[in-house]
């Protein structure tokens, strides 16, 4: 049933998470999961996101293993990028979509709720869990940059409209240098136009919010 390298126990993992809302369309989102235990994961979910109210209405989601940055740009900027009813298929075991795409999925259901004030602590169990063995790529300093731009451009958006200016430009600081890995390393590549909307956005949102 599990094909591949198991992840480590109590280490953090980025995959896209992938829901059904209401009406049967696909959802599908960038996120953290730690591993707890063998058959146990575990999903920091914030509220008035599509993402938490699908889980919480069907209980169930698919974790989707990729190391795909383009995959990663699509699923979290969604106005641009909307991906059709191709990139997904329905799984037969629960009731969530995967991506095609991906290397590997992990599907979950869901086990246990903590509210918080803004966010909920959610634990799955992992009902099937198949890792694919991929084929062994040059590793590329600029894909793993725009990985990491895109994760922390999610939490610039957040600290942005809090207001929280220290923690807004520490991250900010950190985009501006991985820009400047991408361009040494990958000039001219699809990487630098990701990393260049990414900034385009930052830029809009400090002017919406005068963070200095």
């Amino acid at each position: 049933m599990n094909r591949g390298k198991y992840p480590k126990i109590g280490e953090t993992y980025e995959i896209i998470l992938s829901t059904y809302c209401d009406e049967g369309q696909p959802n599908a989102a960038p996120m953290g999961i730690k591993f707890l235990r063998k058959n146990r994961v575990f999903i920091k979910l914030f509220k008035g996101t599509l993402t938490l109210n699908n889980i919480l209405k069907r209980r169930c989601a698919i974790a989707n293993v990729t190391s795909d940055p383009f995959l990663f740009y699509k699923t979290i900027f969604k106005e641009k990028n909307h991906l059709s009813l191709n990139y997904f298929s329905r799984s037969k075991i629960i009731d969530a979509p995967y991506l095609r795409s991906a290397n590997g999925y992990i599907l979950m259901t869901l086990a246990t709720c903590k509210h918080k004030r803004s966010y909920v602590e959610t634990e799955f169990h992992i009902k099937r869990m198949n890792l694919k063995k991929t084929r062994s790529d040059i590793y590329s300093r600029g894909a793993h940059a725009v990985i990491e731009t895109i994760i922390h451009s999610t939490r610039i958006k957040e600290f942005s409209a809090k207001g929280k200016t220290k923690k807004t430009n520490n991250l900010i600081q950190l985009v501006n240098h991985y820009k400047e890995l991408i361009q040494r390393v990958s000039p001219d590549s699809d990487y630098e136009k990701i990393i260049n909307e990414i900034q385009n956005r930052i830029n809009k949102w400090k002017n919406e919010k005068s963070i200095r």
